[in-house]
């Protein structure tokens, strides 16, 4: 179905996740983006600032990590 047709929670969700599967396959960079993604639609879901903060971390941003 992809990201068209579902709730703005879902939508969140799916990107959230998808951080999380980038960040376990290395790939930090896109994790953040979709974390990012995930912040734009609930910026009050503190789990994603915690995995943005600690893949910032791994990519040697650590100005950009702190929240």
């Amino acid at each position: 179905m992809g990201l068209f047709g579902k709730s703005k929670e879902h939508k969140q969700r799916d990107w959230y996740n998808k951080g999380i599967e980038l960040f376990e396959l290395g790939q930090y960079e896109e994790s953040v983006t979709c974390f990012d993604n995930s912040i734009q639609l609930n910026p009050e879901d503190s789990d994603v600032w915690n995995n943005k903060s600690i893949a910032l971390g791994v990519l040697e941003r650590y100005e950009e990590s702190v929240i």
